[in-house]
């Protein structure tokens, strides 16, 4: 079991357990094991998070904004990560911020063909049409990727910290994967 608590850095609380749960079900998953667990002793309530890695995204900061306020609860990338579900994300804000500004858990990924991917999570992914035809130029199909507990940090962290952190880190085109150690230290940097 992951535990919810990171240190000083609080990744989600129950409600965002609850709702990882019910992201799953609107997406007509059906969950193999319990995705989450508590220890009745600590009182301690945990995500049965990927044990060994973490996903990058690589965000324009709008759309960064829009995933920590809530607002883009789907994220849409032409090329399907092969992650764990649920997984931790790292949300890197792209130029000029260049920095780690918070956390979410990838609840689901859905390949779809470019037409279901719109009219099924078009909204969710806070992105007029027009940007979404431009973004899958020449592609038939794309990825959704159901987000859900955004926690942004209480300090972003600079890609010069990033890289003093973890030599040769380097701010991923769409998205990449760092492991959980790694993942921990930069969350660590934002506390």
């Amino acid at each position: 079991m992951k535990p919810i608590l990171h240190d000083a850095v609080t990744l989600c609380h129950f409600a965002a357990v609850v709702s990882v749960d019910q992201a799953l079900y609107r997406e007509g998953f059906k969950l193999k094991g319990a995705i989450w667990s508590a220890d009745i002793q600590t009182g301690e309530i945990g995500l049965d998070l990927d044990p060994d890695r973490m996903v990058v995204l690589s965000l324009k900061p709008r759309f960064a904004e829009a995933i920590l306020t809530g607002v883009k609860t789907v994220e849409l990338r032409r090329t399907e990560p092969k992650i764990e579900v649920p997984t931790l994300a790292l949300l890197y804000a792209s130029s000029p911020v260049r920095s780690l500004v918070g956390t979410c858990i990838v609840a689901s990924v859905r390949s779809a063909n470019l037409g279901d991917l719109w009219d099924d999570h078009g909204q969710e992914a806070d992105l007029p049409y027009h940007e979404f035809q431009q973004y899958f130029e020449g592609v038939d199909g794309g990825t959704a990727l159901t987000l859900t507990a955004p926690q942004a940090f209480k300090r972003r962290v600079p890609l010069q910290d990033l890289r003093a952190k973890a030599k040769g880190f380097r701010p991923p085109q769409s998205f990449a994967y760092v492991d959980t150690k790694t993942g921990d230290r930069f969350m660590q940097m934002a506390a």
